[in-house]
């Protein structure tokens, strides 16, 4: 829409941080996960939530002071990745038989939450489709992967924000409301959304929406 980067990514990791907090809650109060008592989700937000600090500060400190030509770079990077993921979901979706998740990958989860919050932190996106895809890549199942981002992409946002605006980010409140009032008003459905849908099914989505991302992404770099 032409707005301003530094002032739009603020609104958009205050956006997210509510709705990751509150999907998370939905997602709990439907049934879809047991935040309470699921210690594999309480295992994963650790791994993925304390490297990710890191990935966030230097982010933010980077997208304060990149080049419109370095930006231009990173959207690519971006773009790419994600369509590198969104293939090898679909790939393990429609070609390889079904295996339930075995072990978790440690080393995986730690490398993808500082690469997912870097992302985040210098654009405002690129964080849940390439957590989404890592973390069922390395053994994480659907619901829950699904229910981690939301969390973790709030935690997320809460650090890049605080840097963001330490280090002499702009604040447009009516952005901000704007989009937080979009991001809430989605909670409910989406989590009434993934009640409904079974594994394959949520696999198959999120492997095309993601590759679909990417694409766009893509499309935006070549076109500006």
């Amino acid at each position: 829409l032409g707005l301003s980067r530094q002032e739009i990514v603020p609104a958009i990791l205050s956006a997210q941080l509510l709705a990751g907090v509150f999907c998370g809650l939905a997602h709990h109060k439907e049934g879809n996960v047991d935040l309470k008592n699921n210690k594999n989700i309480h295992k994963v937000l650790w791994i993925l939530g304390l490297p990710s600090i890191l990935g966030a500060i230097v982010a933010s400190f980077m997208s304060l002071n990149i080049s419109f030509s370095g930006q231009s770079w990173l959207n690519l990077y971006i773009g790419l990745m994600i369509i590198g993921i969104g293939i090898f979901l679909l790939y393990n979706c429609f070609f390889r038989k079904h295996q339930e998740p075995t072990k978790i990958k440690i080393p995986h989860l730690v490398g993808i939450g500082i690469l997912a919050a870097f992302n985040k932190g210098v654009s405002g996106g690129g964080y849940g489709p390439l957590m989404m895809g890592g973390q069922l890549i390395s053994g994480v199942r659907n619901k829950e992967a699904v229910v981690i981002t939301n969390l973790c992409e709030s935690f997320i946002c809460l650090v890049a924000l605080a840097a963001y605006l330490m280090m002499g980010g702009k604040y447009n409140l009516i952005y901000t409301t704007a989009l937080c009032s979009g991001s809430l008003l989605a909670v409910v459905p989406s989590a009434k959304t993934l009640k409904m849908m079974s594994d394959n099914q949520l696999k198959s989505i999120i492997g095309w929406v993601t590759l679909l991302l990417g694409l766009m992404t893509i499309g935006k770099w070549i076109t500006t």
